[in-house]
């Protein structure tokens, strides 16, 4: 994952960022048959081996390890993020037992703990929603905008509809857990009008939206209808942007521009994809598998792993891993095509599975290189142009 000719380990071992993000896939299988998802339709079938939930003693172990590691490290706060696969197919009994098993094992460490899960919300009950209430789970739903917009990709296993059970499931949380759902994830479709997913997803009135590449790379290409003006992406995003500034929907957070603005203003990227930040993430698989980010499953089988169990190891044994040590320097991992470009530092090579390409693994610019640059250039020179410096 380090340039091609430099050496793989940039920083020593004991200079890497303590792990302060845990992502845990409480469940390796889904309700839903999401076209462009990564887990199940990108080539990587560790999946089919997994234990379809994650299982009492295997989250116990999670929970020690992770109080280890606060304790070893003194952390203020770490967050713990239950993903699938859908983490709902768990059943309410199951959740319950899960998230208050992480907050009785955590807790007594003193570090703060936040609790979250991204969720298709069509599981959402009465009883899913007082559990959520009562452990404090802070809920992402996935959604791609209205029903038009979300229903070409995000169908069942049956082909049917997915929009209207989402909405119900919405509704139910929100009847028992007031101020959820906290966000909403739209992965970015640019057959999909952006002013019309823009407006579908402002309606559903939560505050914090985040608009995601889909995860491609240079072997599995990002489509691109033909019609599309280039870079597509970039285009797409441009143009929410420009609505967004101009006063549309002006009270949405939205993750991604946000970030952006952040990095060009010299604060530092709000989260993994586009910082210069260490990534301080891992991802237990629902056997305690230690792995890297899940995204990486997009570019192939096993790129993920890292050999590692919270059964059989500490979460300090990843600190030297290669694939943790590689996300440490954002300058170290930086693809050789990207030295010279202006613009390195805000999107620091683009999201790293983004970048894959047999042959040369992760030393290339990413699929989305063009989008990135059309993207933050009009930013920069809008942010200029507003602080009378264009």
């Amino acid at each position: 994952m380090a340039r091609q000719g430099a050496p793989l380990l940039s920083l020593a071992p004991q200079n890497a960022t303590p792990v302060q993000e845990f992502i845990l896939k409480v469940a390796s299988r889904c309700n839903l048959d999401c076209a462009y998802c990564y887990e199940y339709r990108h080539g990587d079938e560790s999946w089919r081996l997994a234990s379809k939930f994650m299982r009492p003693f295997v989250y116990e172990a999670v929970a020690r390890k992770i109080a280890e590691h606060i304790d070893q490290h003194q952390l203020k706060e770490v967050s713990v993020a239950l993903h699938g696969g859908e983490p709902l197919l768990l059943g309410p009994r199951r959740l319950d037992r899960l998230a208050g098993t992480l907050g009785e094992i955590i807790g007594p460490t003193g570090a703060e703990l936040t609790l979250t899960m991204q969720t298709n919300a069509t599981l959402i009950t009465d009883e899913i929603a007082d559990v959520i209430r009562t452990r404090c789970i802070r809920v992402g739903v996935s959604l791609d905008g209205g029903r038009k917009e979300n229903d070409r990709y995000r169908l069942d296993h049956g082909g049917a509809s997915s929009f209207d059970r989402v909405m119900a499931g919405i509704k139910t949380l929100r009847a028992i857990t007031p101020g959820e759902p906290a966000g909403i994830l739209a992965v970015i479709d640019i057959e999909n009008d952006p002013i019309e997913t823009f407006d579908a997803l402002a309606s559903l009135e939560i505050i914090n939206v985040d608009l995601l590449l889909p995860h491609y790379n240079w072997d599995r290409r990002p489509p691109v209808p033909p019609t599309s003006r280039m870079p597509a992406y970039g285009q797409w995003l441009s143009t929410i942007w420009d609505a967004w500034v101009g006063g549309r929907h002006s009270h949405l957070r939205i993750r991604f521009l946000d970030n952006i603005v952040a990095r060009l203003v010299g604060h530092p990227g709000l989260y993994e994809q586009m910082s210069e930040s260490p990534v301080a993430l891992i991802t237990i698989n629902s056997d305690g598998a230690i792995e890297g980010v899940d995204t990486l499953k997009s570019t192939g089988t096993g790129v993920q792993k890292t050999g590692l169990n919270v059964l059989d190891h500490s979460i300090d044994d990843v600190l030297v891993h290669p694939l943790y040590l590689a996300r440490q320097d954002w300058k170290a991992s930086l693809p050789d095509a990207c030295e010279g470009c202006s613009i390195k530092r805000i999107c620091a090579g683009g999201y790293l599975p983004h970048r894959y390409r047999s042959g040369t693994g992760f030393n290339n610019t990413s699929v989305y290189c063009e989008d990135l640059f059309h993207l933050v250039t009009k930013i920069d020179r809008d942010i200029r142009v507003r602080a009378g410096m264009g």
